[in-house]
């Protein structure tokens, strides 16, 4: 029934005239053709504001009135390679399309989503050419770079999109947007009160700009959906954003998995079901304090570390990234938070910037609901919270399109490497620095859980990081005891 409604609109906006991000076929499925309509269609919605436009097969050209297609997507392929996949590889960037088909007056029917242009123009790729972006002119396509208005235009637009701002779902009802939406965890989370009338709690969603009036219907932008899904595979784009846990019985992934588990609600509710799950799977110890008779539970990495740096991964990713999610991997010297997009500040920077996020209203909306605190990173807690146990420094690995923090249960300071220790001193030291307290040869001993007859090995320890660019000595006429050292970046001599 969704599926005519939504042709039956479509139908009327052609018949009014509004047919720009609509294009209409009865059976011509030419792959060379469509990828050049998705490119006209997706960046021509950008440049109107849309969130998505479409293609149409079934309906007669002229009038169009249903007259059904011989086009079956789910059958056909092109090159011998299934529809989706050879559409996929002539796009770019990629775009998340989706093809559905409908039974309208007993007639066959498909529909083809196009969303909008985001961070750069739809290109096409045909055979033995380049990439080109197309535009729509009236209900035809017209190479982008022939239309130099509606090229300025697409690039204003692209400069001042925010991928979060994504609409990902639309054409919805109210109650097809409470199925789709955990309001029960938002209004315990938030400590809401709205009451269980569904137009109430639409008007709160609205007000609040968790959702978009469209009509007489609604549209759910990513930001909502990822933060609120009840299961993200109900959102196309947010299907693989899932998060993913894995725990080996090994120190790398060639070992064996001890389990795999897929968690697919929205962050509302995922992100306690997460961090509970990585607990229960990270040594621990339990002893009964001898005073009040409880239960003690000392996880071998402080909770406080654990619990800011699945923060981060939550709300520094980048959604942009296809195909890519929050992924967790436990081993049994240290655990792996890896989350898709490459960090906006230099890790050098991590702990004394302020961080640049990517998904400021997901950042708000976790903050209203106790999940996230928008003032910093969080890199001082993970930082002190290892310090205070004497753990390794977290490790921070930056690669094409992820990064990943890695937290180690133990490691003796005699198998750290170079590189590891020069970055121990280099935290120790901006900690202090940020703290207006001294890093020297007695903060890091302590750092490290050195006696004081290891004063000469600490003293190499700064020696070092000064030679690797990290660190430079605040007083250089003292001794190498009481010399104090500040980050390589600090405007103090």
């Amino acid at each position: 029934m969704k599926g005519e409604f939504l042709v039956t609109n479509l139908i009327d906006e052609l018949k009014k005239g509004e047919s720009e991000l609509v294009e209409v076929k009865k059976d011509n499925s030419d792959p060379e053709m469509i990828v050049e309509t998705i490119s006209a269609i997706s960046n021509s919605a950008c440049i109107n504001e849309a969130a998505r436009g479409y293609m149409i097969w079934g309906l007669e050209d002229a009038t169009f009135n249903v007259v059904g297609t011989s086009f079956f997507p789910g059958k056909k392929k092109f090159h011998n390679q299934e529809v989706n996949s050879w559409l996929s590889t002539h796009l770019t960037p990629r775009i998340y399309f989706r093809f559905t088909e409908h039974t309208v007056e007993d007639k066959h029917v498909v529909v083809l989503d196009v969303p909008s242009a985001k961070e750069e123009p739809t290109k096409a790729i045909k055979p033995s050419k380049p990439p080109r972006a197309f535009v729509r002119d009236g209900s035809s396509n017209v190479p982008l770079e022939d239309r130099k208005e509606h090229e300025k235009k697409l690039w204003n637009k692209l400069q001042n999109i925010h991928y979060e701002d994504t609409i990902v779902a639309s054409e919805l009802s109210g109650p097809e947007v409470l199925a789709l939406l955990n309001i029960g965890q938002y209004c315990r989370l938030s400590n809401l009160e709205i009451g269980k009338d569904a137009r109430d709690i639409l008007s709160h969603l609205e007000k609040h700009k968790l959702i978009k009036k469209s009509g007489m219907n609604y549209e759910v932008p990513l930001s909502t959906a990822y933060l609120l899904a009840s299961n993200l595979s109900e959102f196309p784009q947010l299907e693989s954003k899932y998060v993913r846990i894995i725990s080996y019985d090994g120190n790398n992934n060639l070992s064996p998995a001890i389990s795999d588990e897929e968690i697919y609600e929205g962050v509302a509710e995922a992100f306690q079901l997460v961090y509970q799950k990585v607990l229960s799977l990270i040594p621990r110890n339990e002893r009964i304090d001898q005073e009040s008779g409880r239960r003690l539970v000392e996880y071998a990495i402080p909770t406080l570390a654990i619990r800011e740096a699945l923060i981060n991964a939550f709300v520094h990713q980048d959604f942009s990234v296809n195909g890519s999610r929050i992924f967790i991997e436990i081993f049994k010297n240290r655990i792996d938070i890896s989350n898709p997009g490459r960090p906006l500040l230099e890790p050098l920077r991590f702990l004394d910037e302020r961080p640049v996020s990517r998904n400021e209203k997901l950042v708000r909306e976790m903050r209203n609901l106790g999940l996230a605190e928008d003032r910093g990173s969080g890199w001082d807690k993970i930082v002190n919270a290892i310090e205070l146990h004497a753990l390794p420094a977290p490790e921070i690995k930056v690669r094409q399109n992820s990064i990943t923090v890695s937290l180690w249960y133990d490691k003796p300071l005699k198998l750290l490497s170079l590189e590891e220790r020069n970055w121990t001193v280099y935290l120790h030291t901006v900690l202090k620095y940020l703290l207006n307290e001294p890093a020297n040869n007695a903060s890091l001993r302590q750092r490290l859980n050195l006696p004081e007859s290891k004063s000469s090995t600490v003293s190499k320890l700064f020696r070092q990081a000064t030679e690797g660019g990290l660190v430079k000595p605040f007083d250089k006429e003292s001794s190498n005891k009481t010399k104090r050292y500040v980050p390589i970046w600090s405007q103090e001599n």
